[in-house]
């Protein structure tokens, strides 16, 4: 099905850094490379996606990501904290059910309050105690029924059979998989990174925290975006996300060694 044509012009071979990969990461990578190519000539997002193919995110965030949101049936490598949580309030809020799969008393694992806080509805987040078990396993049952999976165990490691199995399952059910720890993760549709970079609301070693700034960078093949943004406390006790003002009012945090 992939092999040249000898009749065929010599750019219409298939790349070799492609016919190297398994036939699961092949097609991954050249979805991948086909949500890549630009709607006209000159432009910097990538072609529409279909709205029953894509988890829209809203707001600034989303402004951040191809086509707003993330497209189902992929899966996405992002840190954990606030942007995980965004992505399942944006879930929940949705109508989607989703689980977040780790270990019960990690604390870093992502917060039922900043879910809620972004708006999402917590009736629709399942907590799944993967110790002592196969989290690549729970994760297989999972995706079958559940259209959004969080996968943060710190320190996981997956065979390379097992990572296709995983990339299967969620390509065949049209799912999304956010994995916030490990390596193990080659090469994922999309990559989202964030850095913090200040904080506000804090006088001098009074006041709440209000305001939160980092930066944001999304990448997935040949698509690349970065921004500013804070996430700010509302007077109803939500947040939302804004685009980053002055810097007048923020903390900046100093880097050390």
């Amino acid at each position: 099905m992939f092999e040249s044509n000898p009749g065929r012009s010599a750019g219409a071979r298939l790349d070799p850094a492609l016919a190297a990969m398994p036939m699961g990461r092949r097609l991954d990578e050249l979805r991948r490379r086909m949500a890549a190519i630009p709607g006209k000539v000159g432009a910097d997002a990538p072609a529409t996606v279909a709205a029953h193919d894509l988890l829209p995110i809203p707001g600034p965030l989303g402004e951040l990501l191809p086509s707003g949101g993330l497209m189902l049936g992929t899966v996405v490598a992002c840190p954990r904290g606030a942007i995980t949580s965004a992505i399942l309030a944006a879930a929940t809020s949705s109508g989607h059910q989703t689980a977040i799969v780790g270990e019960q008393f990690d604390r870093r694992r992502p917060s039922l309050i900043d879910i809620w806080e972004m708006g999402g509805t917590l009736e629709r987040v399942a907590l799944v105690d993967a110790a002592g078990a196969d989290p690549a396993e729970i994760v297989s049952v999972l995706v079958d029924g559940v259209p959004v999976v969080v996968l943060a165990i710190p320190g996981l490691r997956l065979t390379p059979t097992q990572v296709e199995t995983l990339r299967a399952r969620v390509r065949g059910n049209r799912g999304l998989l956010v994995v916030t720890e490990g390596s193990w993760v080659r090469q994922p549709h999309l990559t989202i990174g964030c850095r913090l970079r200040g904080v506000g609301g804090i006088g001098r070693g009074l006041g709440r925290l209000s305001r939160i700034e980092m930066d944001v960078d999304v990448t997935s093949g040949q698509y690349a975006r970065s921004g500013r943004l804070v996430l700010a406390a509302s007077k109803d006790g939500r947040s939302r996300w804004i685009p980053a003002p002055t810097p007048a009012g923020l903390l900046r945090l100093a880097h050390t060694g």
